[in-house]
């Protein structure tokens, strides 16, 4: 019998044990990714706005194309 005990028939494979630490940290991973990828929509989105409003508002920024003289 090893030490510790424990017979390798009782023992719990370290490879499965491995397998499902890696599958979740990749699920982490990709979870993380989705919230990033919601901001970063989400930043888009507003920035877009602004450009749009911004566009709109341009014209009271211009110099006059005209002069009274």
């Amino acid at each position: 019998m090893p030490r510790g005990g424990a017979s390798k028939a009782t023992r719990i494979p370290e490879g499965s044990n491995q397998q499902k630490l890696q599958q979740e940290k990749e699920e982490a991973q990709a979870k993380q990714a989705e919230i990033e990828k919601a901001i970063l929509d989400n930043v888009l989105k507003q920035l877009r706005e602004k450009v749009k409003e911004l566009d709109q508002d341009s014209w009271m920024y211009e110099a006059p194309r005209h002069s009274h003289r």
